[in-house]
């Protein structure tokens, strides 16, 4: 028996027309946000994209690489929103139509990744076609799409090459500095000389490394290379590294700025540097050393004594028609030797020209038990040019190979030295100066007294400048080393006390990182020089991920063709938005055996939903009086007034 109807607000008293999908705004709106969703997920691979090898830092990728991290939360929602609705409004749309059991029960048991699944393998529709595949497909996207936003982003070491400008100290453009050609030094020699004492007494790591305890780059002397010959200059000669055969031209390096502190920096430099070849050495036959020393010794200022401070001489006038300009000191001496005429030659030679050389003159005493009381020597002095290609690994800087320099022809004669001045200037006291300042440096201790000091015991042993003992440093005899080794031993002396005075306080400067230029110091003269380089680095790069690209491309086009389809299904649709939820059981031949009132079959199962909510239905026995055979469906329950009782173990049902 039928229950009575109930009385219920809201619910029609007379028939409804039906609503097309255009009169339901919020179905639209909520479509077209899905739409929208869908289509960031589009912008988002496409920045991705667009980002591809950009770096790690840039702006853009720190926000997709933030935004890929909800991508496996988001995707599978948005995901199941707008597939599982799409395919709701495909059955509802075949259902409005007509459409077979079978199809409309696999349509909606696959609104979900899970019962797609249970549909397929727990329910009684054990069969695979065409479409079962399309959904199990369509449905697997999900999780390939969700993990597809955050795999994509990889980023991978790539090399990165820069032009990089780097600024070196150009010795190969070098003057005298002119503060050092006046007598009020000030503070300069403070900081001149502690570089060259230290860079000579610095251990044989130190002196044998690339650079000097300050990072600045030191040049072999080509000439000692392995390899080198003088007719042919333009090939490059490698550089292995420091060896007694293939020594630095001065233990102070080249100041150097801009060098990144990252990658492989290449680049090559001109210098250049002194190069003494002495061959008479020892002490020549033809030698008189009473007839130097009382022609030397008239030289001097007369208010001079060179038994407590070295001497200068100046303008020394010899029986060839030379000049002499040096220092008197009392274990010996250093002299200039050239002529006007020679000085004028060489100021206007070109590179390819023979000019005689300027001679420096060196004499002192060996220890008082040697077998030669003194060493003299005479030599000569040129300038040779270098082109040197260097890598940087870092600021770990380093020569790979040398050549003669591929600017010689616009370059001075090699016989040219910085104190060869071609102006009117009379600047011929600079060697003076130079000499003076040398000596009174790498010879302390010996203008003292008579016992050898710095620069003999570095010309007899680098690894042992300063003496150990009293009775060890009488026995230094620089007449034993042979003239080749005097002459590279004596010349490093040279260029490297010539390097602490053109680098200055650069020397301490922040090398390879950058430099401080006192201008003052070297006037209007700017001593540096541009060089292009190159640095190779790597750098993090942000590198997408093809494979998953692919996946969220397809799983994205997947939603959004299920969006577009879902929007062009709601809209022609007519029939009443069926949630398939019991609102939609209750439909029908099914309200006999409820209290529900007649018609409200127009409503929307949202609409029912809302109206129904407190009502209480059961699945049962809709036949509850029949003792034979009961039918089982949904209603409310007999306790409420209802039609429909428990079911029965012991009873049977259609």
């Amino acid at each position: 028996m039928a229950p009575p109807y109930d009385q219920i607000q809201g619910w029609p008293t007379q028939p409804l027309l039906l609503r097309s999908g255009t009169s339901r705004p919020g179905q639209i709106f909520y479509n077209c946000f899905l739409l929208i969703l869908t289509i960031c997920f589009f912008i988002f691979a496409g920045l991705v994209g667009r980002s591809d090898g950009l770096p790690k830092n840039s702006d853009l990728v720190q926000k997709l690489d933030q935004a890929s991290r909800y991508g496996p939360t988001i995707f599978p929602v948005l995901y199941a929103l707008v597939v599982g609705g799409a395919v709701r409004s495909l059955a509802l749309s075949r259902l409005q139509t007509g459409e077979s059991v079978g199809f409309l029960d696999l349509l909606l048991g696959s609104t979900s990744v899970g019962n797609t699944i249970a549909t397929q393998f727990e329910r009684s529709l054990r069969r695979v076609d065409f479409a079962t595949a399309c959904l199990l497909i369509l449905w697997a996207l999900s999780p390939l799409g969700g993990q597809a936003s955050f795999r994509i982003i990889n980023y991978q070491d790539v090399p990165v090459v820069q032009n990089q400008t780097l600024k070196f100290l150009d010795f190969s453009n070098a003057t005298y500095p002119p503060g050092l050609s006046s007598g009020d030094l000030g503070s300069l020699l403070d900081a001149i000389d502690p570089a060259f004492l230290a860079t000579i007494v610095s251990p044989l790591s130190i002196q044998q490394s690339f650079s000097d305890s300050w990072g600045n780059i030191k040049i072999p002397a080509i000439e000692s290379l392995a390899g080198y010959i003088s007719t042919r200059e333009n090939e490059w000669i490698p550089y292995p590294g420091y060896s007694e055969a293939t020594p630095y031209a001065s233990l102070i390096g080249i100041p150097i700025s801009n060098i990144p502190s990252t990658g492989t920096t290449e680049f090559s430099l001109e210098t250049a540097y002194w190069d003494l070849r002495c061959l008479d050495f020892g002490q020549p036959e033809q030698y008189d050393d009473d007839y130097w020393w009382e022609k030397i010794s008239a030289a001097k200022a007369e208010s001079c004594d060179f038994s407590q401070a070295p001497c200068l001489i100046s303008d020394l006038l010899l029986p060839d028609g030379s000049s002499g300009n040096g220092v008197v000191t009392k274990w010996g001496w250093i002299l200039s030797r050239t002529s006007d005429d020679d000085v004028t030659r060489r100021c206007r030679a070109e590179a390819t020209d023979e000019v005689p050389e300027r001679q420096l003159f060196y004499r002192s005493y060996n220890s008082g038990s040697a077998e030669h009381e003194i060493t003299a020597a005479n030599c000569t002095i040129r300038t040779t040019y270098v082109e040197a290609q260097l890598n940087c690994n870092g600021w770990d800087c380093k020569v790979d190979r040398l050549r003669r320099s591929q600017k010689r022809q616009t370059r001075p004669s090699s016989a040219y030295t910085i104190f060869d001045f071609c102006t009117d200037l009379d600047w011929t006291g600079s060697v003076n100066s130079f000499l003076n300042y040398f000596i009174d440096t790498a010879d302390h201790q010996l203008k003292r007294v008579y016992t050898p000091g710095l620069l003999q015991g570095y010309i007899a042993s680098p690894d042992r400048p300063f003496p150990t003992g009293l009775g060890e440093s009488q026995r230094i005899d620089l007449t034993n080393i042979g003239n080749e080794t005097f002459a590279l031993r004596f010349s490093q002396l040279l260029n490297t006390y010539w390097s602490a005075v053109y680098n200055f306080n650069l020397t301490y400067a922040n090398h390879p990182q950058g430099t401080s230029f006192a201008s003052g110091y070297y006037q209007s003269l700017d001593p540096f020089t541009d060089v292009a380089g190159t640095n190779t680095h790597l750098e993090s790069r942000f590198v997408y991920n093809r494979g998953w690209m692919t996946v969220l491309v397809l799983s994205t086009s997947a939603m959004f063709v299920s969006c577009v389809v879902k929007l062009s299904i709601d809209l022609k649709i007519w029939i009443p938005d069926l949630l398939m939820n019991v609102s939609t059981m209750l439909r029908g031949s099914m309200s006999r055996y409820t209290g529900i009132p007649y018609g409200g079959s127009a409503f929307d199962d949202s609409d029912r939903s809302r109206l129904l909510k407190d009502r209480m239905v059961r699945f049962g026995d809709i036949k509850a009086g029949d003792e034979y055979a009961g039918e089982l469906g949904i209603g409310e329950i007999i306790e409420d007034g209802g039609g429909v009782a428990k079911v029965r173990r012991d009873k049977r049902y259609w």
